[in-house]
């Protein structure tokens, strides 16, 4: 479940006003109290409230169980809410989530951090046909950490979108804001418990002066960051999880690969091919998700678009979709697997070490002006070089589609090795960044038509299995489609490389 919410400071004198009439609430239902006691889990240095990521045990109103939430990859502020019974032990947490929170946390325990013991006051927001659009939350908390000789107490109302949408949390907002109430500065309850840790943060470097050892590690540290934080979500198969975790992998591998000069390769090497390791085991679910999902909605356009095709979608969308769903389930199964090995457990280890005591060369302590942007001068020629290569006039059909594809991966390399200089030199380099996205992105299209047409292909010409003639029809007039796409996108990748070529420049 996907909990969207926002909070608001209050104190005794607040008053609550009446949210009827605000964006599609036609009544708001009579107050309902419970009381609520929570037990809150983490770390003992509390990397869990650290990375927005809750454990909790509730025992009283309408939701007691334990509770995970994480930080959602799709929307920002969001986070996803996974639930279990309350059992017998009250101090352990229960193993799936642990489980879950293996690759975050480490070797590390969760122990019980703080208590919260809250008096709620709950009502429902209803539209006119009774649907619950939200509910709004009156809490009066106090908590404690073990061992505090006094608790903290405090009063906050909380807003949280049922089946509402983000129109009505925005107008929600603005009538509470008129009524004198401020959103609060805080993720969570257990976040004014706890307190905010003074977390020592890497020294991003913001001048062309600073030394390429700032850039390096910073980037390290910020991808592993982002790689550990996406752990759970892929785990759970959750949206974007496995895209996400993939992005940062792939970062860290493009990092250490233009990093090269700047770091021991008998460390960083070894690391590379590890998390290549990783990144197609990422890959392998994330593409088989991706295709099928771009499949539907091509059969539904074809569908659109060509009222004279004979189909009947009960037969097409099975056979055509069917084994791509069967390979997403198997691919999401081997890579929990690959998340539970102790291979993965080592290589996370690895990368901690490599965070916390980079193996820095000399080179490592020159400036970023020129050191740095020399090499990505490098994955930049690179990029060039594979464009030039796609652009051959002979090459036929599959050839060309193999060099556009060697092209994507230099543009990611490239585009990766330019992300970390945005601080530095502003707007050129986020100029930059954007127009390799672009290209990236036209790129990455383009090779979505080979894969999809090849799949169609494959499944049309398969002795195995014998496609009914209504499904072979639908599939032989969206190769047709997804050719003429290749095509639009082949020439939006052209006019985007010379807006690429244009700044490139400016900063390598």
């Amino acid at each position: 479940m996907l909990e969207i919410e926002r909070k608001y400071d209050a104190d005794d004198a607040t008053v609550v006003p009446d949210l009827s009439g605000v964006s599609g609430v036609e009544s708001v239902t009579d107050p309902s109290e419970h009381l609520l006691t929570a037990s809150y889990f983490d770390t003992p240095d509390h990397q869990l409230a650290a990375s927005g990521v809750t454990v909790r045990r509730r025992a009283g109103g309408t939701d007691e169980g334990w509770h995970l939430k994480l930080p959602s990859a799709v929307e920002e502020g969001a986070r996803h809410e996974i639930g279990l019974p309350l059992a017998r032990a009250k101090h352990t947490v229960p193993k799936p989530f642990r489980t879950t929170l293996i690759g975050l946390v480490g070797d590390q325990s969760l122990v019980p951090v703080a208590t919260l013991h809250t008096h709620r006051t709950r009502r429902d927001l209803l539209d006119a046909s009774g649907r619950v659009l939200a509910e709004i939350v009156d809490d009066r908390v106090e908590g404690r950490t073990p061992g505090a000789e006094e608790p903290v107490a405090w009063r906050e109302i909380e807003v949280e979108l049922v089946e509402g949408d983000g129109a009505l949390l925005e107008a929600i907002a603005t009538r509470l804001g008129d009524a004198g109430l401020r959103p609060s500065s805080r993720a969570s309850k257990l976040e004014l418990v706890l307190g905010r840790a003074d977390e020592v943060q890497p020294l991003a470097p913001s001048r062309p002066r600073d030394r390429v050892a700032q850039l390096v590690s910073d980037r390290l540290g910020t991808q592993l960051h982002e790689l550990l934080l996406r752990d759970p979500l892929a785990r759970e198969n959750l949206p974007e999880g496995v895209h996400s975790m993939r992005v940062a992998v792939r970062r860290l591998r493009s990092a250490l690969a233009t990093g090269r000069p700047f770091l021991d390769r008998s460390v960083s090497e070894p690391l590379r091919d590890e998390l290549e390791w990783l990144s197609d085991a990422l890959g392998d679910a994330r593409d088989a998700e991706m295709q099928r999902d771009r499949l539907e909605h091509a059969i539904d356009a074809l569908v659109e678009e060509r009222q004279d095709l004979d189909w009947e979608p009960a037969v097409v969308r099975p056979a055509l979709l069917g084994p791509l769903v069967v390979r997403h389930e198997r691919a999401v199964a081997a890579l929990r697997d690959v998340l539970g090995s102790d291979r993965y457990a080592r290589l996370l280890d690895r990368l901690r070490a490599l965070v916390a005591q980079p193996p820095w060369t000399a080179k490592a302590d020159k400036r970023i002006r020129g050191a740095y942007r020399r090499r990505l001068g490098h994955d930049l020629r690179r990029l060039q070089a594979r464009v030039a290569a796609a652009e051959v006039e002979d090459l036929g059909p599959d050839e060309r589609n193999v060099a556009l594809h060697e092209a994507r991966k230099a543009v990611k390399r490239a585009r990766y090795a330019a992300e970390p200089l945005r601080p530095v030199y502003g707007d050129p380099a986020q100029r930059l960044v954007e127009r390799l996205k672009k290209l990236q992105s036209r790129l990455g299209d383009h090779q979505d038509t080979v894969v999809t047409r090849e799949y169609l292909h494959d499944l049309t010409l398969s002795e195995d299995t014998t496609l009914d003639p209504k499904a072979a029809l639908v599939a032989g007039a969206l190769i047709e489609r997804e050719s003429r796409d290749a095509e639009r996108y082949d020439e939006e990748s052209a006019a985007a490389w010379r807006k690429v070529a244009a700044v490139a420049s400016v900063i390598s």
